[in-house]
């Protein structure tokens, strides 16, 4: 396994183990009231899953993965130009996390049992991504998550999104259609 950005972050859930590292609050929040409107709308918004403290430690963990060095053959940074016209580049997402960060590896496995709920078999990390909406930032063109010939490695694929900032018209909301 590759070596870790920061191997002694603080574990997301009280560092109770790999077999023990799902909340319960989440792995066992796919009631069967919300797996039968997952199947007839073909989406779930699933609130509160994460506790005030946990959430405040992913979103630590953004700031860290911001101020990461960029490596070569490690995770992979996008920049995009400001809006603002004054020049600035701004960090548009992250990708390829898990493999060189142990919190948000820890939080890719602690999703895998509600969206393994959702699929109706076992879930595995096909992609994980940080998505940054910066002040003079372009934010994100309609778009679906699947890309031409992922269907050849799954028949489904799930998107799971974990929100760290409010989301108001205000901020520049995200919209799902």
């Amino acid at each position: 396994m590759p070596a870790r950005l920061r191997p002694n972050i603080p574990p997301l859930f009280g560092g109770r183990g790999r077999q023990d590292l799902c909340n319960p609050r989440i792995s066992h929040v796919i009631t069967d009231d919300q797996l039968a409107a997952f199947e007839r709308d073909g989406y779930l918004v699933v609130r509160g899953g994460f506790s005030a403290a946990e959430m405040a430690l992913i979103a630590r963990w953004t700031d860290e993965l911001a101020a990461m060095p960029e490596v070569s053959g490690r995770h992979w940074v996008f920049h995009e130009k400001s809006l603002k016209g004054d020049g600035r580049d701004l960090i548009s997402r992250i990708e390829n996390i898990a493999p060189f960060h142990d919190g948000f590896a820890e939080l890719a496995e602690a999703l895998r049992a509600p969206v393994g709920r959702l699929l109706g078999e076992e879930a595995a990390l096909f992609k994980e991504k940080v998505n940054f909406k910066m002040p003079g930032g372009d934010g994100f063109k309609a778009h679906q998550d699947i890309q031409a010939g992922w269907d050849k490695y799954a028949k489904l694929h799930i998107t799971a999104l974990v929100s760290i900032d409010a989301s108001t018209l205000e901020n520049g909301c995200l919209e799902l259609a």
